[in-house]
């Protein structure tokens, strides 16, 4: 998301973007999830169906 309102929409940031891709405070990290076309949702590695609506 920051990369495409920098990049396409020429909008910059007026804060700090937290970027945490190996968390170790047991929180899943965003590289955890897997998104699948098929059911348009994430599975959480947690065993839970994300879906975006």
């Amino acid at each position: 998301m920051p990369g495409w309102l920098v990049e396409e929409q020429s909008i910059e940031p007026q804060i700090p973007v937290l970027d945490k891709p190996a968390r170790k405070d047991g929180d899943f990290s965003d590289t955890e999830f897997i998104y699948d076309p098929d059911t348009d949702a994430y599975q959480c590695p947690g065993g839970r169906e994300l879906r975006l609506y």
